[in-house]
């Protein structure tokens, strides 16, 4: 039986285990988190820091894996890289390569290179660089060039808030990297695809919310009425990355801001899975089998198989109905002891994941993710006043 590892047990990586499992895979899983749990539904759970690329590396030698699934963290798709660079391994890009979507910095550089719309920004690395961040136009972002979901990000409206935010971005980056850019005004949304030789056969648009902080995307709905014109660039932008840094089969996955009467800009673009069950999120508003065709194709799967599977069922192409993922997300100080939700958004609940600890203290000022909703509407009218409405329908049982 042919091993895969999987970098992370969490709530985000279980239908990458559950797909591992269908396949006939044994299914290794580490990380540092010993009660996660994907741990439990694996063949073994090795306990290692996902974000060690040499000890994932060393693992997956001596595991003797003939595959490395990079779970729904950056730096589990850089380690992935790193170890499948070391051991001929199929399924991804090369380290390099790696390094280039997933650091910030790098991925804006090549983007200007080959002509895909970036904002302005500018590099932070020594306090000369300050003078070149007054030509930009504020507000502006500070941002880690290595951290996802908004973490280490600040919103700046001048010099004195940027110089506190570069100490703040600097603390959480791990190769201690800043940039700043303009903030840019329009929608968010996320645009994710799976390519094959370079060809988008696959693509899902859906609006992003940001509800419990301000870059952490707390809900996401499709479809979501754009124009076709708007597609159309952002597939000819990833075939343009595709082609120029030689990708190969599988997913690709952006965020972009779409401004009134302008381009979409790519702000961020990644390789891995996105999380907080996203998967799922694609899986039942397209019918498509969207774990099971990343693990593939990190495992080195033929993605034809996947599509072919996909298009004999009739599921390939849109989304069907409409459809939102909202994410329970706890801000309440106090020890948490149950979660109640509204007869006014009951209806709307397809399936329901829970993930919260029972009794757990939660601190001033921290978020608590306890659960994911997925929720099926009839119309886009009632489906963009829900999703913008949904946490008022959701209230926590504190013991203070």
């Amino acid at each position: 039986m042919d091993k895969i590892l999987i970098l992370n047990g969490g709530y985000s990586e279980v239908p990458l285990i559950q797909a591992a499992r269908a396949r006939g895979f044994y299914v290794l899983v580490t990380g540092n988190d010993e009660k996660a749990i994907g741990n439990v539904l694996a063949d073994e759970y090795i306990p290692w820091d996902y974000s060690d690329r040499e000890g994932i590396y060393e693992l997956a030698k001596s595991q003797k894996v003939s595959a490395i699934c990079s779970g729904c963290n950056d730096f589990g798709y850089l380690s992935a890289a790193y170890a499948c660079d070391r051991l001929h391994l199929p399924g991804h890009d090369s380290y390099e390569t790696a390094q280039t979507f997933h650091h910030k910095n790098l991925y804006r550089t090549f983007a200007e290179k080959v002509g895909i719309p970036v904002p302005r920004s500018v590099e932070y690395g020594a306090e000369a660089d300050l003078e070149k961040v007054e030509s930009l136009r504020f507000p502006v972002i500070v941002k880690p060039v290595d951290l996802s979901g908004g973490k280490g990000m600040r919103k700046c409206h001048g010099m004195e808030e940027v110089r506190e935010a570069i100490s703040h971005a600097s603390a959480g980056s791990r190769v201690k990297q800043v940039m700043i850019e303009e903030f840019l005004e329009g929608t968010n949304h996320g645009f994710t695809t799976f390519i094959r030789n370079q060809k988008v056969v696959f693509s899902m648009l859906d609006r992003e919310y940001h509800e419990y902080a301000p870059f952490a995307v707390s809900a996401a709905s499709a479809p979501e009425p754009v124009p076709e014109a708007t597609v159309g660039s952002l597939k000819g932008q990833i075939e343009r990355m595709a082609e120029s840094l030689q990708l190969c089969d599988g997913l690709v996955h952006t965020q972009f801001i779409l401004m009134e009467k302008e381009e979409p800009v790519i702000i961020e673009a990644c390789r891995r899975s996105p999380g907080d069950l996203y998967l799922d999120f694609v899986r039942h508003a397209t019918g498509m089998d969207y774990p099971g065709m990343i693990l593939s194709c990190e495992a080195g799967g033929k993605l034809d198989d996947e599509m072919a599977c996909a298009q004999r069922a009739g599921m390939i192409g849109s989304v069907r109905g409409y459809w939102g993922r909202h994410v329970i997300a706890c801000r309440r100080e106090g020890k948490l002891q149950g979660i109640a939700i509204d007869e006014k958004l009951k209806p709307y609940i397809r399936e329901q994941v829970y993930f919260f600890e029972r009794g757990r203290r939660i601190g001033r000022d921290e978020i608590y993710k306890c659960g994911v909703l997925f929720l099926e509407f009839q119309r886009q009218a009632e489906m963009e006043f829900m999703m913008n409405h949904a946490s008022e329908y959701i209230t926590f049982e504190m013991e203070e």
